[in-house]
């Protein structure tokens, strides 16, 4: 964390505490877990990936009068891993998190500063929730509210109707992915993602030098609207919403090109048009969502062959894709709650451009998560499943949950990836692993 940052906050705090006693302004959260590897670990220092502790401390204090009033929150978080080795530097950090003013009124609600905002209804694959960049460091396997990055934003929200409400968002923030380095557990490895090429292939291109351009921001901000209704439609209510997101996608687009014997490698971040929806809706037993997202602009990983060097060499392709969720929760059971989704991406690329594209046009994944609790819901078992029909791979997550106390969580779990190493879940395939912590409520 910036140093002026802190001292920013500090002072901050300082103004809105002036004779109350801290404690009534102040609460903590401390998070601590380890995590074993069950592979083949003979070529690392050590099987354990992971023994991290997080601290949160958040400050929230209302400010009852003058042209500032409404409420200040700010969230600061220390993190330590002795292991360090889910990033090739040093993860360990301590930054302001969260940092917003918030004000209720009448028929509005605003919110400034930095912060999360999430849309959807997809649980576990974002398809309208792209409005914070995220954090691989664990690949997906961070809870959702930890791995967002929170960005600078302006969230106004006004009430259009008894149940209406318009969001509109501008995001001067250009912060993007946070993506794994080189030499850390999950570093992303798959064709679908990240170009590679062999020596062979450079030396018969003529090349002998390589020059990597990254950049870590976009170049632009991000502005985005949202209306969401109840509607009656056949004697259900339906809670639906309609999105639009112009933002510069959190991917990085990896193009290459040749000058003179040098392979010159270019990061840059593109924009694109988000255009989407959500719908849900309740049915006795069952609750049935949907989300759509159409994106303009999306960049694909493609190899392009050169017939007369006979090498594949790696290239982008730009088009638009549709993506879409049909989710189905289930809460029949006592002490049961089961939820399925059927998640679909499809590549609107022309016939030539499909042949070059590493991904297939349609890209179909199946999600399952079933959660059961006993003895007075202070035990909960937790079964989450991911399997992407295309290429049979996937992740399987159980895991073991006790609230020992009404502030103490205690858990054990495991992540285990099956696949090609070659697919999006498969190649990690070697990074399976046992976990277990607690989270402490202060």
């Amino acid at each position: 964390m910036k140093l002026v940052n802190l001292k920013a906050a500090l002072i901050l705090l300082s103004f809105t505490t002036s004779s109350a006693s801290y404690a009534e302004y102040f609460s903590a959260v401390l998070k601590q877990q380890s995590a074993y590897n069950i592979q083949d670990t003979t070529a690392q220092e050590s099987p354990w990936q992971q023994n991290e502790w997080q601290f949160d401390l958040e400050y929230n204090n209302s400010i009852d009068s003058g042209p500032v009033a409404g409420d200040l929150v700010a969230i600061m978080r220390a993190r330590y891993d002795f292991q360090d080795q889910l990033e090739g530097k040093t993860g360990n950090t301590l930054r302001m998190r969260e940092l917003y003013w918030q004000r209720y009124g009448d028929n509005s609600f605003w919110q400034i500063g930095k912060q999360q905002v999430v849309w959807g209804e997809a649980d576990g694959i974002k398809l309208l929730d792209v409005i914070n960049p995220q954090s691989f460091r664990e690949f997906i396997l961070d809870d959702v509210d930890d791995s967002r990055i929170p960005l600078w934003m302006l969230n106004a929200q006004l009430n259009t109707s008894d149940s209406g409400m318009l969001q509109l968002l501008i995001i001067p923030d250009t912060s993007t992915h946070e993506l794994t380095e080189s030499d850390s557990t999950y570093q992303l490895t798959s064709p679908v993602i990240v170009p590679t090429i062999d020596a062979d292939s450079l030396d018969k291109l003529g090349v002998s030098k390589v020059k990597i351009k990254e950049k870590s921001h976009a170049t632009g901000g991000d502005f985005g609207i949202r209306y969401s209704d109840f509607v009656d439609v056949l004697d259900s209510a339906w809670d639906i919403s309609l999105n639009y997101l112009y933002h510069y996608v959190d991917t990085p687009v990896i193009r290459n090109h040749i000058d003179n014997e040098m392979l010159i490698v270019d990061y840059q971040f593109e924009p694109s048009h988000l255009i989407g929806g959500s719908a849900s809706t309740v049915i006795s037993d069952f609750i049935l969502r949907t989300e759509v997202a159409y994106e303009t602009d999306r960049y694909q990983r493609a190899e392009e062959t050169i017939e007369e060097l006979k090498i594949t060499v790696p290239n982008v392709l730009k088009g638009d894709s549709f993506s879409s969720v049909l989710g189905i929760d289930y809460q029949g059971l006592t002490d049961n709650f089961i939820s399925i989704q059927w998640y679909r991406q499809t590549l609107l690329l022309n016939k030539t451009d499909l042949q070059q594209a590493i991904a297939n046009r349609d890209e179909d994944r199946l999600t399952l998560l079933w959660e059961t609790k006993f003895l007075n819901e202070t035990l909960t078992t937790r079964w989450q499943h991911i399997h992407g029909l295309n290429h049979n791979d996937g992740i399987l997550r159980p895991k073991v949950i006790y609230n020992w106390q009404s502030n103490i969580d205690v858990y054990l779990g495991a992540d285990y990836f099956y696949g090609n190493s070659e697919d999006f879940f498969g190649q990690f395939n070697k990074t399976d692993r046992i976990v277990a912590g607690f989270t402490i409520g202060i």
